[in-house]
């Protein structure tokens, strides 16, 4: 074979075998490795727990470690420990669309490491009736919680996953 076919050849290769890395990589060597880890994933939250579903769970968590900037998929990601339990509290972002890359993601870094998985927050109900906060964040005056164990019963309702749709997209064309 000539060299000059082989050169090129050789440089493509090289380029797409660096292009085939994974995207994510696995989480650096953690505090207590071998430890069994509960994971607890919310939809939406910030890192220093002022509003959202991961407020309550950041607010408890002992001994936080931020491993968000580890990450590729989850919005916030923060190992510590809840009640003497090892756990990781995860914002994974609203909808399917990124809740599934970044459960992938934690699959690949704690593997058989996950006690189990906790799905907590919105699942198509507020924690008040008309809703518990403003558009601020704040808790709305006047606001009712919901309580553990209430069923919200509706007689219109859709797949709202942030896809394209409207409200009226129930009613006959």
């Amino acid at each position: 074979m000539k060299l000059h076919l082989v050169v090129p050849l050789l440089i493509v290769v090289a380029l797409l075998s660096a292009a085939c890395v994974p995207v994510t990589r696995p989480l650096d060597a953690a505090r207590d490795a071998g430890a069994m880890r509960s994971v607890i994933l919310t939809a939406f939250g910030d890192s220093a727990g002022t509003f959202g579903e991961t407020q309550p769970f950041l607010q408890a968590l002992q001994d936080k470690v931020d491993r968000t900037g580890e990450s590729a998929f989850c919005e916030g990601v923060y190992e510590g420990e809840l009640s003497g339990q090892p756990v990781v509290v995860v914002t994974t972002g609203t909808g399917a669309d990124n809740a599934g890359p970044c459960m992938q993601e934690l699959l690949s870094w704690y593997g058989p490491r996950i006690k189990e998985v906790i799905w907590s927050g919105i699942g198509g109900v507020t924690p008040a009736v008309g809703g518990i906060v403003d558009d601020t964040g704040q808790r709305r005056s006047g606001a009712t919680p919901v309580m553990i164990g209430d069923v919200c019963i509706s007689a219109l309702t859709w797949n709202w996953d942030l896809h394209f749709s409207s409200v009226s997209d129930w009613r006959a064309a």
